[in-house]
Order: structure tokens, then C-alpha cells, then sequence
């Protein structure tokens, strides 16, 4: 399911693979000592929103789009 996370681009979007519990978070989060919000966001309080969806999900493994992979 692809999911819209604006906030770090107007178009970013998030894959959540329900079930599998997998999340292809892309820029929005990062993996910088554990999970965390990411850097460089276009509308910084737009991205928060998205995370907050994002964690709603309750992925039993997120792969972020910045970090470590």
C-alpha cells in the first residue's frame, strides 16, 4: 500500500506492506542511532504528521531512507 507522507517533499510517500510488517519509510524517518525523525523537510511540522501516521501503522520492521541501511 503506498501511503502519502508529505512534509519532506510535497510528493513523498511512504510503502507499507501490511502483511508482512514491513515499512519503506523513505526521508521522513531516519536511522540514526535507532528511529528518528529525518532531516531536511520542506514543511517541518507536515513531516511530524506524517512520522505520527507512519508510527500508527505499527511496522514490525521500517527500512528508512536515511541512515543506516
Amino acid at each position: 500500500m503506498v501511503v502519502h507522507t508529505p512534509g519532506h517533499t510535497p510528493g513523498s510517500i511512504a510503502v507499507h506492506l501490511p502483511r508482512h510488517g514491513v515499512l519503506f519509510a523513505g526521508d521522513t524517518v531516519a536511522s540514526v542511532q535507532g528511529v528518528t525523525f529525518g532531516v531536511f523537510h520542506v514543511d517541518r511540522a507536515l513531516a511530524l504528521d506524517s512520522m505520527r501516521a507512519l508510527a500508527k501503522l505499527a511496522p514490525r520492521c521500517c527500512a528508512a531512507g536515511t541512515g543506516r541501511r
